[in-house]
């Protein structure tokens, strides 16, 4: 209905390269309490700059989206866990037995008991697997430990509403 209307306003294309220009750089050392920053300049991210400024709104839609078919939601639990580990305050990657353990009080009532619920390794599985070749929702690191995806981190954490902090929560981050 707006098309037509709306065809008349100009449009830019910005190019986002893949890695920081030197100017860029420069300018990036400024802002060096900002820990996304220092990990594009000093290549700690596991995408460059240019997919990790498209990825985040992507994750952000599969994890609220996917959540309506039964893998969806078991993955979208095991990624829950992880980010509540990651809201109270524990950053490096989290034992897949924690994950595990704690991924079923993020499932949907309505299947948090049901017996076609997916196994742990299926839901990891989707939950590590890059949305469009992007990102994944679960980063693996080494001792098969997960972390969320900084993306995702970042976003939840600065939402004024993010979700409270269980006392299961608070109980597994006190014994990793």
């Amino acid at each position: 209905q707006y098309g037509a209307a709306l065809s008349w306003i100009p449009t830019s294309t910005v190019s986002v390269g893949k890695e920081l220009s030197e100017n860029e750089r420069e300018a990036a050392q400024r802002l060096q309490d900002d820990p996304r920053i220092m990990a594009a300049l000093f290549g700690q991210q596991t995408v460059r700059l240019a997919e990790d400024v498209a990825a985040g709104p992507l994750l952000r839609d599969r994890w609220r989206r996917d959540s309506d078919d039964l893998l969806g939601a078991a993955g979208n639990a095991v990624v829950s866990a992880a980010l509540h580990i990651y809201l109270a305050g524990y950053r490096d990657g989290v034992p897949a037995a924690v994950l595990e353990k704690l991924r079923r009080q993020f499932l949907p009532e309505s299947i948090r008991y049901n017996p076609n619920v997916p196994a742990f390794a299926e839901a990891l599985k989707w939950a590590c697997t890059p949305v469009f070749g992007f990102s994944s929702l679960l980063v693996a690191e080494r001792n098969n430990r997960y972390r969320p995806c900084r993306q995702l981190a970042y976003w939840l954490v600065n939402q004024p509403d993010r979700p409270r902090i269980s006392d299961a929560i608070w109980k597994a981050v006190l014994e990793l």
